[in-house]
């Protein structure tokens, strides 16, 4: 052997670790066998990996797992749209004792031949809920005059009540104390969610998935996709909702949220459950029917399109790329009906919107952030009428208050009328926290049942003369008159009676009293 470095002959020595004159270290042959044992075992290795991944595509392309990924994508979507109406506000809600409500409703007219001032329906609701009472202040505004005022004080187990020009006291009668706030609970959405998912995954036998290939339109170009058909029985579909009241029936805080929300006690509320479950119950004599859950994919899982149909309707949520369409379509002898089409295209956080309606169409834009939202919509009626939508949402949170606003604006051209800037809505909320609901004088309240017809017609009188009300009155009284008229007509009576306005009176009073 000899060194690489020095040129020693180091003759017949075997396997020298290094060389006697220069100190070279040498390899060992035992390092090059170990070289190739590891060569050896990578090999091995990628053979193994190959094979899990031709597994694992397997495992993950089975119509099965598609189809339980199609589920889960819906409950994925519901589950963000939860997650985004969820607010600090609502639980501070449920635990506040003292709340306070300013809502104003308001509209307001610019069509040219329609214009009038501004309506305002202004309400201040504040409410102790562990004291059991609240107070209503209502009133409503044309421009800076006020058309109608209405005090109501809930105490004592009685309602108080009194109105503006109309009553010179308060007025009041028995009635059980109710929390505006009372339904109000904290329910777990997310878990409902998931009851939901688990159940619809339970129901899945991949022996009943039928799988064939399709060719369909996305944005108006053709793919070649993979469709998977699970038929829905009747029966399935009543034992998955039955598995599902089942789960919510053993969840003791859902139990809680929920019979709080309909206003039942929680022993009422599982005594509805069980009832809905026998309900759900199949009769064995009964005909089954059926729907299709249908889900489109191509290449690893990409599902575009889901369906939910039967012989004459189908439901289609798509969903791919930047866009999301929902259709309701109806299937007729050689014609497809769309009954429902909303396409929206994400645009840099813009969805540009458009669809049919029945027989209109629509096309417009959307967008949003955490705190505000606007809507633009143009609905063609014809072609030469049309109306156009202009929707804005704004929400402002703190510490100590929660308001929200909604403004809608209605304009186009309807009859060859040009409505000009056309009718805007507004409604506006703030919920502030803390107030005591302040004591008012009640000595002269007096029983409404004890009312003297004295009273009764003082009232009447004034509702005659108040400069709102009484037009409030007198179309209240034709439209009496026109539905005695009809019913007249009906039992084919060839004259009327005289209207008798100090009898209708009488009834009225009989009425209130």
């Amino acid at each position: 052997m000899i060194c690489q470095d020095c040129g020693y002959d180091m003759g017949s020595m075997k396997n020298p670790k290094k060389c006697p004159r220069c100190g070279k270290k040498f390899s060992s042959n035992k390092t090059k066998k170990s070289g190739k044992g590891v060569t050896i075992f990578a090999s091995f290795l990628s053979v193994i990996s190959v094979l899990l991944l031709v597994v694992g595509f397997y495992m993950l392309s089975s119509p099965k797992t598609v189809v339980l990924q199609g589920i889960t994508k819906l409950t994925n979507q519901l589950k963000t749209i939860v997650a985004n109406s969820e607010s600090d506000f609502t639980k501070k809600l449920i635990v506040e004792d003292k709340v306070k409500m300013d809502a104003d409703i308001t509209v307001e007219s610019a069509i040219p031949e329609f214009t009038f001032d501004e309506f305002k329906l202004n309400m201040v609701y504040l409410e102790n809920r562990l004291d059991k009472k609240s107070d209503i202040d209502l009133n409503l505004y044309s421009g800076d005059e006020n058309l109608l005022g209405l005090d109501m004080l809930f105490a004592d187990s009685k309602v108080y009540m009194s109105v503006k020009d109309i009553t010179d006291k308060y007025y009041y009668t028995e009635f059980d104390y109710v929390s505006l706030f009372e339904n109000v609970s904290d329910i777990d959405y997310g878990k409902l969610i998931n009851i939901l998912q688990d159940n619809l995954t339970e129901m899945i036998e991949e022996e009943n998935i039928d799988k064939v290939k399709e060719v369909i339109k996305l944005d108006g170009k053709e793919r070649k996709t993979t469709k998977l058909t699970y038929v829905l029985t009747t029966t399935m579909m009543s034992d998955c909702m039955s598995g599902i009241l089942e789960d919510i029936k053993a969840d003791q805080e859902l139990v809680k949220g929920l019979s709080k929300t309909y206003s039942l006690t929680e022993e009422e509320f599982i005594i509805s459950i069980d009832e809905a479950i026998s309900d759900l119950k199949v009769d064995e004599d009964m005909e089954e029917d059926s729907i299709n859950y249908n889900v489109y994919y191509y290449g690893l899982n990409n599902i575009v399109r889901q369906e939910l149909s039967d012989e004459d309707v189908t439901m289609r949520f798509d969903s791919y790329a930047n866009i999301i369409e929902f259709s309701v379509l109806e299937f007729m002898e050689e014609e497809t009906a769309i009954l429902l089409n909303v396409n929206a295209v994400k645009e840099n956080n813009v969805y540009k919107i458009s669809g049919i309606l029945d027989e209109y169409t629509f096309e417009g834009d959307y967008s949003e952030t955490d705190k505000d939202a606007t809507l633009n919509l143009k609905v063609n009626l014809d072609e030469e009428q049309y109306l156009t939508l202009k929707m804005t949402t704004a929400l402002l949170e703190t510490s100590e208050s929660y308001t929200r606003d909604m403004k809608l604006n209605i304009a186009g051209v309807i009859e060859g009328m040009d409505l000009g800037d056309g009718i805007t809505l507004g409604i506006s909320g703030t919920y502030t926290f803390g107030e005591t609901v302040q004591d008012i004088d009640l000595s002269t309240a007096q029983d409404a049942s004890l009312m003297t017809e004295e009273e009764m017609n003082t009232i009447l009188s004034n509702v005659q003369n108040h400069p709102f009300l009484s037009t409030v009155y007198q179309y209240l009284m034709a439209f009496d008159d026109s539905e005695d008229m009809e019913y007249d007509e009906f039992d084919e009576y060839d004259e009327f009676d005289e209207f008798d306005e100090d009898l209708m009176m009488n009834d009225i009073v009989v009425e209130y009293e």
